[in-house]
């Protein structure tokens, strides 16, 4: 293929990593909706291919469209409206769960709730990651630095409590993510990180099953939201990161330019936002026998769903519904 500009193969590049992101956002959708139904073998393994990488490779393209040298002043204005989105549906999802629950616990209110986890993170590695590069320190060496505390974080006794137990783990692919735009290669082939996978997978499986372990509480490794409780979970953390990083590379660099997941990609934090309340709504009409609940049901279901909020964010002001407060401001500071 020929390009006539730098600007054209960014640009080319650009909408290739929007396939991306929304493959992982359909992904995403896919996976909280069949969470709910572990039932059969397949549903597991699904889940656990979709978890085994999709969060880190969707950290990692949040990493690569940061820019750690832009303006104090355009930094502030986005985390302000992080941090906006972030409180109202986070307080929403709170009073959700305490409508299921009937009550709300203190570690409920500083533990963000369900998916929220992610944009909390995501406010935590944009501030740290801006004041790091301030440092002459190179980005390799904050990688690897960063890589040793996502294994050693795991002995410090949190869970939930403000996503720090994901933000130290899942740190890494954010960085990584940075070190790719800035054209850093990483070589190596191919073959060998799909080989890679193959063996961590058979070690991780070995070990669970040498310790009396099912398949599928290695779903709860993937999550990263726990500490160690023996040696056991530290290896399999290091499998599970060292698997996500290898299918993370192999996406990357292999998956093409897909026009309907590319436009899908551009609304990705609408969908990651709205599609949880809709996804509840779809496990009540399920579990009273309204409708299916097989595995190819519930990918079309997940299909629609991402379908519909990606058509509503186009044809309806949902920048309103992320960031009420300052969208009434700027209309108010216009007026004037």
């Amino acid at each position: 293929m020929n390009y006539n500009s730098g600007g054209e193969i960014t640009r080319n590049r650009n909408t290739r990593l929007d396939s991306i992101k929304g493959l992982l956002i359909l992904l995403v959708v896919i996976g909280h909706l069949i969470e709910h139904y572990l039932n059969s073998p397949t549903n597991v393994l699904m889940y656990l291919g979709i978890y085994s990488f999709h969060m880190p490779l969707f950290i990692l393209l949040s990493g690569y469209f940061f820019n750690p040298h832009q303006s104090k002043e355009k930094l502030f204005q986005s985390t302000i409206k992080l941090i906006e989105t972030f409180i109202i549906f986070d307080a929403l999802n709170l009073i959700l769960k305490w409508y299921e629950n009937g009550d709300l616990s203190f570690n409920d209110v500083i533990s963000p709730v369900w998916v929220m986890w992610y944009l909390l993170s995501l406010i935590i590695w944009r501030l740290i990651t801006y004041q790091i590069f301030k440092t002459n320190l190179s980005t390799s060496a904050i990688l690897l630095a960063a890589a040793c505390f996502a294994v050693f974080a795991g002995f410090i006794p949190l869970r939930n409590e403000l996503a720090l137990q994901r933000t130290v783990t899942f740190y890494p692919f954010f960085l990584l993510g940075l070190l790719l735009r800035d054209g850093t290669a990483i070589k190596i082939n191919t073959r060998y990180l799909l080989l890679s996978i193959a063996l961590l997978s058979i070690i991780a499986y070995s070990f669970l099953k040498s310790h009396g372990y099912s398949v599928d509480i290695y779903k709860t490794h993937l999550w990263h939201n726990k500490y160690y409780e023996g040696w056991l979970d530290m290896l399999l953390r290091i499998v599970a990161l060292s698997i996500g990083f290898c299918m993370s590379i192999i996406i990357y660099r292999i998956f093409p330019n897909i026009k309907v997941l590319a436009k899908i990609g551009t609304s990705t934090l609408e969908i990651y936002l709205l599609h949880i309340f809709v996804v509840k709504l779809a496990y009540s009409i399920i579990d009273k026998n309204i409708i299916p609940s097989g595995t190819l049901y519930l990918i079309l279901y997940s299909i629609i769903i991402t379908s519909t909020i990606y058509l509503m964010s186009n044809y309806f002001n949902t920048h309103f519904l992320l960031n009420p407060v300052s969208v009434y401001i700027k209309k108010k500071t216009y007026r004037f």
